[in-house]
């Protein structure tokens, strides 16, 4: 019996889809239907070099399965590389491979991928330039310019790979030598410049200051890439001249010099300038070979010999061109000596014993009437005493005898001063006769001033005024006033002092030193006497206006009013105490009358040995003229108390002749204390010179040793 069986055509239906499925799975992939590339974007790499990883493309079926074993050619579309193996088959994924070396052209190559009956499939790869590997110059390989200037065009450099691509960014190092400098504001001497899209890199390139040949290192740090380039630095604009031979040359007036002088034109920098033209101009009546002439290759050039001008001392020699003038110099020695001519010092008068204002001065002349330096001029007083016996003339010729002090004798006297093979001349003057009974004189050993003769004299004739009786006179004949003076044989009516301005210790220390040297006996008396300044002060007192007073101030020294005198003659009370007292009855009264109130005088007891114990007060006496103290700017005045304490010695003295002076004194104010602020000190050292003494005439009879 058959059976049979009745389905639908639904039952059907879905148990043979479901066997045809499973039979389709088991057979694989189907037939290739598509090439795909294996990434979507494009590759990278270098010039000439593999890119990072093998180029890939994919076979698959109409289900986007990988299908194996399909043939895959592979070509180079543009870009000129090259790709390894030319064929390749898929693996079992679908995937087929190839090694693609690209071309020597930067940007995007292209490679084409293709299968038998499959659309082809081009992958694209950009290409980046390679390393650097070569340096070129693109400007002026020898290029040239003005020193200290920037050259017209940039130095620029093209950084290029092994094919010739640019290599945009790549560092460049320039270095400049010789001086030069680098970019816009030329402040460094070495800069590293990028370079820019087209593989180049500029900088401006300043030249150093020195002409000829300058260096240009061009360098890729890393790497042995190097350029030198040389430039060739032309000088600048000519500013000046200068001697390169023959100068600082001399030669006697009206002769040629030893050698030729030549001259370099240079500019700022000091570069020779060739081809100036320029013209050389004698001063001073001078002559040269060749008054034009055009700097050589050196920028030099040269007049000849270039002949002095009769005027002695500096001659110039003018250098002009179109854009600078200089000038040389040379010195003109005078010729040989020809001729001796008074100068200045003739003609003069003063009083008997004292100096005349102008210390006799000759100037030794050549033929040209050129002053003579180094010729000996001895001078000779008929009567009194020159300073100097033998001077030696001067830059400009002269010799001075320093100081002319007229003897004692009232007419005319001279000097004559002489010089070998030249002659001699006669200076005169007048010695008048002196108008008051106690005549001082003054022996200058060393020069002095036409102003500082004067302030001496002004001085002098201050203490005439006071001291109004004479004195015995003396006929002397010994040493003037301790071993290292000379002997002197004369007459000495009143006193004689001798004056020395000399160095000694600069300005501010010791003034100097002020005492008698000789003294009558019994009287004490002062003879000859001696007054040493140091230069250096009496500059700066003549100049603050204290010369005058402070001479003045000496004198009173060398006639009796000093710690010394007052001492040995029983004047002095309190020596070396806190509170000296000068206990002299006339010198008392005088200072009583100024209105002190005390039966004593406050004596100085402060500051150095030369200035205690032997001066006034100062805290108490302020500017009296014999404190040990100076006031600048204020009038010290001569009282009646220094001229009591003469009065004191024995002199006859007129009370008449003292300054106005007073003040408000009380018994504890004359105590005194300290010098105010803003006084100095005279720092008078003690005579160093022993005294000795005549026994004179009548006077008072003395019993204490003399004064020292």
């Amino acid at each position: 019996m058959r059976l049979r069986f009745h389905r639908s055509r639904a039952a059907w239906a879905a148990p043979v889809l479901a066997f045809l499925a499973a039979c389709s799975d088991a057979s694989g992939p189907g037939g290739p239907r598509e090439l795909r590339p294996a990434q979507d974007s494009a590759y990278l790499g270098q010039v000439g070099q593999p890119v990072a990883d093998s180029v890939a493309v994919r076979v698959v079926d109409g289900r986007g399965r990988g299908v194996p074993g399909v043939t895959v050619r592979w070509e180079v579309v543009d870009g000129g590389g090259q790709v390894s193996p030319a064929q390749s088959t898929s693996d079992g994924r679908g995937v087929a491979r190839a090694r693609w070396t690209l071309g020597p052209a930067v940007g995007l190559q292209r490679l084409r991928a293709q299968a038998e009956g499959l659309a082809p499939v081009v992958l694209s790869a950009r290409a980046r330039a390679g390393a650097p590997s070569q340096l070129e110059l693109r400007s002026a390989s020898e290029p040239s310019g003005e020193v200290g200037t920037a050259l017209a065009d940039p130095v620029a450099v093209a950084v290029r790979d092994a094919f010739g691509n640019p290599v945009e960014g790549a560092r460049v190092l320039f270095e400049a030598y010789d001086g030069g400098r680098l970019g816009p504001a030329a402040s460094d001497s070495a800069v590293a410049v990028a370079a820019d899209v087209a593989g180049v890199a500029r900088v401006a390139w300043t030249l150093g200051p020195r002409r000829g040949r300058q260096r240009l290192v061009v360098s890729l740090p890393g790497t042995t890439l190097r350029r030198e380039i040389v430039a060739t630095a032309r000088p600048g604009a000519p500013v000046t001249a200068i001697p390169v031979a023959g100068g600082n040359q001399s030669a006697t007036v009206g002769t040629a010099l030893p050698e030729p002088v030549v001259i370099e034109v240079q500019d700022r920098f000091g570069n020779g300038v060739p081809g100036v033209a320029v013209r050389f101009v004698p001063a001073a009546g001078g002559a040269v070979e060749r008054a034009d002439a055009v700097t050589d290759s050196l920028g030099r050039a040269s007049p000849g010999r270039w002949t002095l001008g009769t005027t002695a001392g500096v001659q110039t020699l003018l250098v002009q061109s179109a854009t600078f003038a200089s000038t040389l110099t040379a010195v003109a020695r005078p010729d040989a000596p020809t001729g001796l001519a008074p100068e200045a010092g003739d003609g003069q008068t003063a009083p008997a014993g004292l100096p005349v204002e102008v210390a006799p001065t000759v100037r030794v002349r050549d033929r040209f009437g050129n002053g003579v330096p180094g010729v000996a001029v001895t001078f000779r007083a008929d009567g009194g005493r020159v300073a100097l016996a033998t001077a030696t003339t001067d830059a400009q010729g002269r010799a001075s005898a320093g100081a002319w002090s007229l003897g004692p004798e009232v007419g005319v006297q001279s000097v004559i001063a002489e010089a070998p093979g030249l002659g001699s001349v006669r200076f005169s003057a007048t010695a008048t006769a002196r108008t008051t009974p106690y005549a001082i004189e003054l022996v200058f050993l060393t020069p002095a001033s036409p102003s500082q003769v004067r302030a001496f004299r002004d001085a002098v004739a201050r203490w005439a005024q006071v001291i109004v009786g004479d004195e015995p006179d003396i006929d002397f004949n010994d040493q003037a006033c301790g071993a290292d003076t000379e002997r002197l044989t004369r007459r000495i009516d009143d006193l004689l002092i001798l004056v020395e301005l000399v160095p000694i210790d600069g300005p501010g220390a010791v003034l100097g030193s002020a005492g008698a040297c000789w003294i009558r006996t019994p009287s004490y008396h002062s003879i000859i006497g001696r007054m040493r300044f140091d230069v250096a002060d009496l500059e700066t007192m003549e100049q603050r206006g204290g010369l005058y007073e402070v001479i003045l101030h000496e004198i009173g020294h060398i006639l009796g009013i000093s710690g010394g005198f007052w001492d040995r003659l029983g004047f002095l009370r309190g020596r070396g105490t806190a509170d000296p007292r000068y206990i002299g009855p006339k010198g008392v009264a005088g200072y009583r009358a100024i209105g002190g109130r005390d039966t004593t005088v406050a004596v100085e007891n402060q500051g150095g040995s030369g200035t205690r114990d032997t001066h006034w007060r100062e805290s108490v006496f302020g500017n009296e003229l014999m404190t040990g103290y100076y006031n600048y700017g204020v009038r010290n005045p001569l009282s009646r108390m220094t001229i009591g304490a003469l009065d004191d010695l024995g002199y006859t003295v007129s009370y008449e002749a003292a300054d106005a002076f007073s003040g408000s004194f009380n018994r504890v104010g004359d105590a005194g204390g300290a010098p105010p602020a803003g006084v100095r000190e005279l720092r008078e050292a003690p005579p160093p010179w022993p005294v000795r003494s005549l026994p004179v005439g009548e006077g008072p009879r003395r019993s204490r040793p003399l004064p020292q």
